[in-house]
Formats: structure tokens, C-alpha cells, sequence
């Protein structure tokens, strides 16, 4: 069975977290092209939740009408490397955190059965 690290990206804002998918992508190249030739990567957008919550206007008066609506979008991607070294986990181990986007770093498989 083949190893995936997988690198979940999420946030509020679009921007902050396609800059952080931009940032692994590049340190992900330097590694490439300095240590591990053979280094694959995949980047996913995952698809986006919208949570919507709905307060009424008035406790007393107009039960009926739908009163004030707010939703919240999380944006999702996923970075996915295939067959990683041992030694990756400590170079994404100390990527620049943000309280924009939160980052969950996952390793899946092993190669030992």
C-alpha cells in the first residue's frame, strides 16, 4: 500500500487560503528540486461548506417573518503527496500558521504490512 500525506487547508477567506496552498506548493518545489526528484503533488479544492443561521427580528411581535440571516462559508483544499520520505513531516511541521486558516497535516498508509 502506497503512503499520501494529505495537507487539509481551511478558512473563511478565499484568499488567505489560496496563498497558503500557493506557499506549500512552493516549498514543495524547492524540495523537489534540491532533495527528492521523484516528489509528487496533487492540490484539490474540496468542495465549500455555507452554514446559515437565522435569528427572528422581533422575540414578541412577527413569529412569522424569517428576521436576520447570516452564513458563514469555510473554504477547503486539499495537497496531497504521494509516496512521501519520512523526513517531509518536519518541513511542514513549521509552516507559517494564521489565525485566517487552519492547517491539519495527515499521513495515510504505510508500507509496512
Amino acid at each position: 500500500m502506497s503512503k499520501k500525506l494529505n495537507i487539509n487547508i481551511r478558512g473563511f477567506d478565499v484568499a488567505t487560503v489560496e496563498n497558503a496552498v500557493k506557499t506549500i506548493q512552493q516549498q514543495l518545489l524547492q524540495l523537489k528540486a534540491s532533495k527528492w526528484k521523484d516528489l509528487k503533488s496533487v492540490s484539490l479544492p474540496l468542495p465549500t461548506k455555507i452554514r446559515e443561521i437565522s435569528f427572528p427580528s422581533s422575540p414578541h411581535k412577527h413569529k412569522e417573518s424569517s428576521g436576520k440571516k447570516f452564513a458563514q462559508t469555510i473554504h477547503n483544499r486539499l495537497v496531497q503527496i504521494s509516496n512521501p520520505p519520512a523526513t517531509i513531516l518536519d518541513y511542514f511541521r513549521n509552516l507559517p500558521a494564521s489565525h485566517n486558516f487552519e492547517i491539519s497535516i495527515k499521513l495515510i498508509g504505510s508500507s509496512a504490512k
